[in-house]
């Protein structure tokens, strides 16, 4: 999802007349727009006192349960294989049950304020090199376009809302069309080109809703998609690994004929890169929920 982070920074100057607007009605006065966001997707990592302000009302928060299996998924010798077989990770598999308990309260938003939203936000909950939580705000109409998780699996699970999902898997023998790499490590080769064709197949075209499990996406399976809010929607994800450019960039799609916009699953669909879209990608918003510590299940 969704999730993204290097994308996002770049309109935040051009949005700073909204961002007073945002913050009141999503937080209240007190909260700020995040501008130290420079790496990765909503990186929004605080050491500072408020790092676990709920966490004495909450007791064991999902969230840090979730970051703990995250934290053994990543010290695990099976990592990588993990990020491109996710259904046959255990911890992925744990996280994924442990999501369908999250509720609005354990990350520290209402639905009252939610509803009164114009503008899609995003909220990094915590983001190292090998994982990312975040929180991205959808109001009403609002759309999160087309766009890739190259070599990522993502885990999403519905907070408040409902929204369309379409997702699409690239038609190659080899789906992972990047190379698995460290983010010290540095390949221009990743950057598809814009006008690009991709071939691909609709593998997702449905509803999702607060009642849904969590699901997820694979570097082979349903790695590009696009959501469309029919109500005001929170979305909770989980991105294994984070992007990262030029590793794992976020590359924007659009279809290539508009009659494929109507698809039934299976369908071949030819998309195309696209320069990324103005206007419409989440602002990031700081995020005063709760946040995990590091300690050992």
């Amino acid at each position: 999802m969704s999730s993204a982070a290097s994308i996002i920074n770049r309109y935040t100057k051009k949005l700073n007349h909204f961002v007073n607007y945002t913050k009141r009605l999503i937080f209240g006065v007190n909260s700020t727009v995040d501008n130290n966001n420079n790496n990765s997707n909503c990186n929004h990592n605080s050491s500072s006192s408020n790092n676990n302000n709920n966490s004495n009302s909450l007791g064991n928060n999902p969230i840090q349960i979730i970051y703990e299996y995250l934290s053994k998924l990543a010290a695990s010798q099976t990592f990588s294989m993990d990020i491109y077989s996710p259904e046959n990770s255990e911890y992925i598999k744990k996280c994924l049950l442990v999501m369908n308990n999250l509720n609005l309260s354990h990350v520290g938003l209402e639905d009252l304020s939610l509803n009164q939203i114009k503008r899609s936000a995003c909220m990094g909950i915590q983001n190292n090199e090998n994982f990312e939580m975040a929180i991205f705000i959808l109001p009403k109409g609002a759309i999160l376009p087309l766009h890739d998780h190259p070599n990522m699996t993502v885990l999403s699970k519905i907070l408040l809302g409902r929204l369309h999902l379409q997702g699409f898997s690239r038609n190659i023998e080899n789906n992972n069309y990047y190379v698995f790499m460290n983010n010290n490590e540095q390949s221009n080769s990743n950057v598809l080109q814009i006008n690009q064709q991709i071939q691909t197949s609709i593998t997702e075209n449905c509803e999702k809703s607060i009642s849904d499990s969590a699901w997820y996406l694979s570097p082979s399976n349903s790695n590009i998609h696009q959501f469309v809010a029919l109500e005001t929607c929170v979305i909770f994800d989980v991105l294994v690994p984070p992007y990262c450019f030029p590793n794992r960039p976020c590359n924007y799609y659009a279809f290539e004929n508009e009659t494929d916009k109507v698809l039934n699953i299976n369908d071949n669909v030819l998309l195309k890169v696209i320069s990324e879209p103005s206007n419409i990608l989440p602002i990031p918003v700081k995020y005063n929920g709760y946040k995990p510590t590091e300690k050992v299940l």
